[in-house]
């Protein structure tokens, strides 16, 4: 319904906007983020997978410059939010740092 999309879940992924952990396989519609993992099916091919979204198995796979971020267990995968499917893979910018950008803040101290 609207921009509602289906969370199709193997065990408890999370769902965002969704506390708790909810019934293991149940699947649960949600707003998706932007940015969010989201898995949209395998085997697709070339092109098909766009950011945050898998299951992906080569840098192919995905839309543009996207790379396909390999990955183990529920790994965070750079520039994407959630934990998207266990062992599975997403596509991501390749020029997403986790750096913090400019120089550090001070700490002031208190005496």
């Amino acid at each position: 319904q609207g921009d509602l999309v289906c969370y199709k879940r193997w065990d408890l992924e999370s769902v965002p906007g969704c506390l708790g952990d909810g019934i293991s396989e149940e699947d649960y519609c949600a707003y998706r983020p932007p940015n969010y993992l989201f898995w949209i099916g395998r085997g697709l091919g070339a092109g098909e997978y766009g950011l945050c979204e898998g299951d992906c198995d080569a840098d192919r796979d995905c839309v543009g410059d996207l790379i396909c971020e390999q990955r183990t267990g529920y790994d965070p995968v750079p520039g994407c939010e959630g934990d998207g499917r266990e062992d599975f893979q997403y596509c991501r910018d390749p020029n997403f740092s986790e750096e913090p950008s400019g120089s550090p803040s001070t700490i002031n101290s208190f005496k």
